[in-house]
């Protein structure tokens, strides 16, 4: 049948309307609970905005040249794309992002210690202008980090700084953590007036790693975009000030480390001059010594003019030819650095005197793989792309460079063979010259090599001097250093919007858990989708303490209820004159049979119907205490031939035409007796006597009484309370409904609340009426019934009541 619930509100169940009329059904009966949840998340978004340090983003730009503008040759190889790309901002933005720079940018800014403020509420750490103090480490490698900071005590007026129980005056030494710290004043810093006498901050040291760890792990570098060469860095701090300095001075240790990486040829070059001019120079010196030995034991003054025209005839070959020979030189070096089977950047061979555009070009590209290559394997480890990738081009990079060196010392074999050619075609001027004098001709000959060697190394020494003293950086500063003027996070209205959030969602997680995921029964709808009995009435929770709550003239919600309950029986053709016999059981004990069974008797008196309620759960028996009747003989000792029938009949007070048997004493074989042949005889003998009978039996899930009943009543009403009947009861009922063991079974929905959270006294619930609430099943009136006026609850019981209903 349908009930004044049909339209009550189901979780579970669709509804008609818009989504927003679901939602506000769903969830507006537990505004307080969301009221609750919301107020404490959002309190706890503050507190965490209070104690959350804010940070800042620094942000800047570096551009990294990318010069293709080379000789012919050079153009030639790229065209031809025989090595591969370039890949430089990769590779840069390995290198600034590598731990060895980012630690000199500590050592170079001492960065390895820290100041703080204390706080009231949170620590602040003081860098540049705001520290008192400049702490200076004598071994700035050797530095230890602190387990725990360690309190300073400064005084400004005394000049003096105490630790650990010790003062010193500013400007000394101080040994701290296993090293020697040169610790002053911070000329920068302005002592407030305000400012505590001593001013006490904490003082914790860092090693010079852990710093730099630290600074990379919030750094990020990219490419702005796929093709171009500027690299977008970003850092996020919560010293501003410091993160500026940081990525301000990472710009120029990395312009220092790629100017030392580019000079790294010319040093070598200056290197390799450097000796060649000490051993031209000794041997010089030795050349000279001998001319001069020479006139002085032979007692020659002077080179005739035949002798003077010879060397000035062999004087350019001779030159060419010791250009030839440190060419071929340095094409050896060249030749060993490039068949070594270790690429190493620490012995780069010297260029010295070799012109040939190809040559260079490769030996630069091999030089710069080699370079990249050690550098990045600092940072990445054995393995990554980009090693395999630099591996891939150096070699295929040294074949080629090989092939251009055999070719070159081809050549120049040629030009020296020629050359000595030339000089045995000039000795023939030398038949003419006396034997004396010849010789000092070929001493003074000598003299002149090593003087022109002497003199091309001294000018190459000077030129790889000013090639080192002009390099730049392949790259520029675009953007420098600059952090935003606020605080990137936390966000205090996202903190909000997510405190917010979270309030609503632990409400939602609330009523889910208190009603989606409940195990028992709450809604109509769990009974309707798993049992097909039809539901014969609604009976909502009373706030009396009363078990009787159907008296004459009483007009509450629950009793016009019971009253349409008893309406609704003549559907099931229980109008009889004399006899009906009506079943009221349930699963389990606590559903509230006996209530149901009590009040339903009293409701049918009411219309003037003799009524007798019989108190057959004998082993758990209520109804006679709920009528308030004396304890006495009962169904037990009538069926042992203790009592007769009228001894146990008792008529119940203040309610006209209702009677009562009571269970009696509690026998050991209830079930036998109850299916006995003196029970039958009984049973007759009532119907005739009573227009109604009111079973009250056993719960049928643990004992079989209620089953050995069920042939005397035409009907029987089934018992659920709400959030008390477990769900897997449904399931055992629709088997009893589709088995028909019991006559026209019908279920009794018991015990029903308002949903959410009560509070407002006993009046009103959340409904506008019947059928029309917020509630479970029911929703009050505006004022139709008049109901109890209990005693007033207090908050607090009103929502444990809430949370326990």
């Amino acid at each position: 049948m349908q009930s004044e619930f049909d339209d009550s509100f189901d979780l579970n169940q669709s509804q008609d309307g818009n989504l927003f009329t679901q939602i506000a059904q769903t969830y507006l009966p537990f505004w307080p609970v969301f009221v609750l949840t919301v107020l404490l998340s959002v309190l706890g978004s503050f507190f965490y905005l209070r104690y959350t340090p804010p940070v800042y983003q620094v942000n800047a730009k570096l551009l990294v040249k990318d010069d293709k503008n080379g000789a012919g040759a050079a153009q030639m190889l790229d065209a031809l794309d025989i090595f591969g790309d370039k890949k430089v901002v990769d590779n840069e933005i390995e290198i600034i992002q590598s731990a060895p720079l980012m630690e000199q940018v500590v050592r170079d800014l001492n960065l390895y210690t820290t100041q703080t403020h204390i706080g009231n509420v949170l620590d602040r750490e003081l860098y540049g202008e705001q520290a008192p103090l400049q702490l200076v480490a004598m071994q700035k490698d050797s530095v230890q980090s602190m387990s725990v900071s360690i309190p300073v005590d400064v005084d400004f007026q005394q000049k003096r700084f105490s630790i650990q129980g010790k003062s010193y005056p500013l400007g000394s030494r101080l040994y701290l953590n296993g090293q020697y710290y040169y610790v002053s004043l911070n000329p920068s810093f302005v002592p407030a007036k305000d400012l505590p006498k001593p001013y006490t901050i904490l003082l914790k040291t860092h090693a010079v790693a852990d710093v730099a760890a630290q600074f990379l792990t919030s750094l990020k570098a990219e490419a702005s975009t796929k093709k171009s060469t500027v690299i977008y860095l970003s850092m996020e701090t919560i010293v501003p000030h410091k993160g500026r300095d940081v990525i301000n001075q990472l710009f120029k240790v990395y312009d220092e480390f790629a100017i030392e990486d580019k000079n790294l040829v010319a040093k070598n070059t200056l290197r390799f001059v450097e000796q060649r001019l000490g051993i031209v120079s000794d041997e010089l010196q030795h050349v000279e010594e001998n001319i001069k030995d020479y006139k002085t034991r032979e007692g020659i003054v002077n080179i005739s003019e035949q002798g003077k025209l010879f060397l000035e005839s062999v004087k350019e070959h001779d030159q060419k030819l010791s250009e030839i020979g440190i060419q071929l030189s340095v094409l050896k070096d060249i030749e060993q650095y490039v068949t070594a089977k270790k690429p190493s950047s620490a012995v780069v061979p010297s260029l010295m005197g070799i012109n040939d555009a190809t040559l260079v070009q490769l030996l630069g590209k091999l030089y710069e793989a080699e370079l990249q290559l050690s550098r990045i394997s600092k940072v990445t480890g054995g393995q990554s792309d980009l090693q395999a990738q630099l591996r891939e081009e150096i070699a295929a990079l040294k074949p080629s460079i090989l092939e251009n060196i055999g070719s070159i010392r081809v050549n120049l074999k040629t030009a020296q063979a020629n050359l000595q050619k030339k000089l045995k075609e000039s000795n023939a001027m030398l038949v003419d010259i006396p034997s004396k004098e010849k010789a000092l001709v070929e001493i003074s000959r000598q003299q002149t090599i090593k003087n022109t060697i002497y003199i091309f190394l001294l000018q190459k020494r000077e030129e790889s001097a000013l090639s080192s003293a002009s390099a730049i950086a392949d790259s520029r500063v675009v953007e420098p250093a600059v952090f935003s003027p606020a605080p990137i996070k936390p966000q205090r209205n996202i903190i909000y919007l997510i405190g917010l959030a979270l309030g609503i969602g632990l409400g939602v997680l609330y009523v889910l858990f208190k009603e989606t995921y409940n195990p028992t029964v709450l809604f109509r709808g769990d009974i309707e989708r798993r049992v097909k009995a039809p539901i014969l009435g609604e009976l909502a929770q009373g706030d009396s303490e009363e078990h009787i709550v159907v008296k004459a003239g009483k007009r509450t919600i629950l009793a016009e209820q019971f009253r349409m309950l008893r309406t609704n029986l003549a559907y099931l053709g229980l109008n009889q004159e004399k006899g009906n016999v009506i079943q009221v059981t349930s699963s389990i004990s606590g559903e509230g049979k006996s209530f149901v069974s009590g009040n339903l008797a009293a409701t049918i008196a009411l219309t003037g119907r003799s009524v007798l309620i019989m108190e057959l759960d004998l082993r758990k028996p209520k109804v006679r205490q709920y009528f308030g009747l004396a304890k006495g003989s009962g169904v037990t000792d009538y069926l042992i031939d203790l009592a007769s029938l009228d001894d146990i009949i008792q008529a119940v007070p203040q309610s006209e035409n209702l009677f009562l048997i009571s269970a009696g004493a509690i026998p050991p074989n209830p079930t036998e007796l109850l299916g006995s042949d003196a029970f039958q005889a009984m049973m007759e003998e009532l119907k005739v006597r009573f227009d109604y009978i009111v079973m009250d039996t056993a719960p049928i899930s643990l004992v079989t009484d209620s089953q050995v009943l069920a042939h005397h009543a035409q009907a029987t009403m089934y018992v659920l309370r709400h959030n008390y009947t477990t769900k897997n009861y449904l399931d055992f009922i629709q088997q009893l409904f589709v088995s028909n063991k019991f006559n026209k079974l019908n279920l009794i929905y018991n015990g029903l609340k308002p949903r959410g959270m009560k509070m407002y006294g006993t009046g009103y619930g959340y409904g506008y009426g019947y059928g029309y609430g917020y509630g479970y099943g029911y929703g009050y009136g505006y004022g139709y019934y008049a109901e109890d006026k209990g005693k007033k609850r207090s908050l607090w019981s009103k929502l444990t009541r809430s949370k326990n209903s």
